[in-house]
């Protein structure tokens, strides 16, 4: 088997995806993965570590501001 990547516009998802769904499913396997966001870019934290400062409660700050 071969395995193929599409990024596809939200209105034409739904068709594509019903097209697929109606191959035979011994010769089609369908995965579907929700839209990678853009990695978080780490510049952002550059200058902002407050010393002395606990490396738990580092980790926590940042993870805080991610979510």
């Amino acid at each position: 088997m071969k395995t193929l990547y599409l990024e596809i516009d939200n209105s034409l998802y739904k068709i594509i995806l019903s097209m697929l769904r109606g191959l035979p499913r011994n010769k089609i396997k369908i995965i579907e993965e929700k839209s990678q966001t853009q990695p978080a870019d780490i510049m952002q934290y550059a200058g902002q570590i407050e010393w002395p400062m606990d490396g738990v409660e580092y980790q926590r700050k940042i993870r805080d501001e991610e979510w």
